[in-house]
């Protein structure tokens, strides 16, 4: 493919397709309304229980289902289309945020009823997230799509920041069922967006001969057997598993290593936050899918190095300095397997791989901060960390070299 392109290029290619805009208006409303939701779930439940164990019973119930159901939500996208799918999913999503809004609201929930409405609401979102994201190569086109992936990763942190406020100032108002509220208006919104939308939902061809589970499992065998997606899974898995759950143990760091515990770990946060915000600004700025696999995996010796110095040092302004450049890394890793992995799947099989790719992408972190904190309990948290970054790039190394032997039929321009 011919020379450079103006930064942003690949972005404002995208954004010159109407179906795309349109993506994009739903998108950013959608991630903010995700970010009140968050909030919004956490603070209700402990108004409930005043439990910190309810806390971790809310969480665990909305994003388990996630790494279960987003195998089958990527088969349904491939069978029915992933217009309709994310759009039938998305109103799915709304009503049961709608239904934990207004019984909050009206003081008729309880904290058995909320873990079970969570853990709906995780399954819904297991099948509309990855049916999505297999629209985008569709919508703004395969040559954008490392752009618009990290436009959606710059949207996901811009929401971390922002969700928060607005959830803040809904509460101000009013009560916790309002904020939750917001996400199903936020739904909703997606679902009009995506019905305003010319893009067809191509079925895959065939797809009578199956069963929809036998589809899953000729997703699972056509991942499984495509050597190039096997990597790009298992670099994912590995940043996943051994680097990102450093963010759950931020609070320990603030106190037991920076003697910090009270006004540490808001800095803390916001320097990973201006880290991933750079790196997916950074993202945006390419147009292409050459050169991804070298940036890609620089990402990640940079992520496993950085946050190995950070669980290194007990000095706090180096510290943030250090988990910046850490997250950084990570960004750019993540935002290039996502890329490449939508780059190289065939256009009847994109829903699945994506799917697989969000599934462990979710429970990576979930075991991977249970391993490290277990290890932690009887190491400390520095050493825990640090072996577990080292870890990661042992692993980095092994996957570099077939990466980079196989990155030219990786990068090649494809069809849609």
């Amino acid at each position: 493919m011919a020379g450079e392109r103006e930064a942003f290029g690949g972005l404002r290619n995208a954004l010159a397709k109407r179906d795309y805009r349109l993506y994009v208006m739903g998108h950013v409303a959608h991630t903010h309304g995700w970010w009140t939701n968050r909030v919004g779930l956490g603070g209700l439940a402990w108004q409930l229980s005043e439990s910190p164990q309810v806390l971790g019973l809310v969480g665990f119930a909305s994003m388990l289902p996630v790494m279960f159901v987003g195998p089958l939500g990527g088969a349904m996208g491939d069978r029915y289309g992933h217009r309709l799918v994310a759009a039938l999913s998305g109103f799915s999503n709304a009503a049961v945020t709608a239904a934990i809004g207004i019984l909050a609201l009206t003081g008729g929930i309880t904290v058995p009823m909320l873990i079970m409405l969570c853990a709906v609401q995780g399954a819904v979102f297991g099948v509309e997230f990855p049916a999505r994201q297999a629209l985008i190569p569709q919508l703004a086109g395969r040559e954008n799509i490392a752009a618009a992936v990290a436009f959606n990763s710059t949207t996901f942190h811009v929401g971390g920041f922002i969700g928060p406020v607005i959830a803040g100032l809904i509460f101000s108002l009013a009560d916790w069922g309002a904020v939750i509220l917001v996400y199903g208006g936020t739904s909703l919104w997606m679902v009009l967006m995506l019905s305003l939308m010319h893009h067809a939902n191509p079925l895959a061809p065939g797809r009578g001969e199956t069963s929809l589970f036998g589809d899953l499992w000729e997703g699972v065998i056509y991942v499984a057997g495509h050597p190039a997606l096997r990597l790009l899974i298992a670099g994912a898995f590995t940043i996943g598993l051994l680097i990102r759950p450093y963010n759950e143990l931020l609070a320990g760091f603030a106190g037991d290593v920076f003697g910090m515990p009270d006004v540490g770990l808001a800095p803390l946060t916001a320097a990973a936050g201006v880290g991933a915000l750079l790196g997916a600004a950074l993202m945006m700025m390419r147009s292409r899918n050459e050169g991804m696999t070298v940036v890609m995996l620089g990402g990640g010796f940079l992520a496993a190095a950085f946050v190995l110095f950070f669980a290194s040092v007990e000095t706090f302004d180096l510290a943030l300095g250090l988990l910046a450049v850490g997250t950084f890394g990570i960004v750019l890793a993540n935002v290039g397997w996502n890329s490449l992995v939508q780059h190289i799947s065939d256009p009847r099989m994109r829903g699945r791989a994506i799917s697989i790719l969000v599934s462990l992408s979710v429970g990576a972190p979930a075991l991977g901060s249970l391993a490290i904190g277990s290890l932690a309990e009887v190491i400390g948290l520095q050493r825990a960390l640090g072996i577990s970054c080292i870890a990661a790039i042992v692993v980095l190394a092994a996957l570099a070299v077939p990466l980079l032997r196989g990155r030219a039929g990786m990068e090649a321009e494809r069809e849609s």
